[in-house]
């Protein structure tokens, strides 16, 4: 009975170490998936950016007519 105890205790420590194992990648996961996020808004900003930039340009073409 002793044996088939230590054999039950075991399998549970196992199955422990599985959850523990899942629980990282989950973690591992969603540390990638903010990453991609982050990744997109810089890209967003930088658009952002590229927009204004285009709309001084068009700016500073209409000066010469307003003259």
């Amino acid at each position: 009975e002793q044996e088939q105890d230590q054999e039950q205790e075991q399998e549970q420590e196992q199955e422990q170490e599985q959850e523990q194992e899942h629980e990282q990648k989950q973690e591992q996961e969603q540390e990638q998936e903010q990453e991609q996020e982050q990744e997109q808004e810089q890209e967003h900003g930088q658009e952002q950016e590229q927009e204004q930039d285009l709309g001084q340009k068009q700016e500073q073409e209409q000066e010469p007519e307003q003259d």
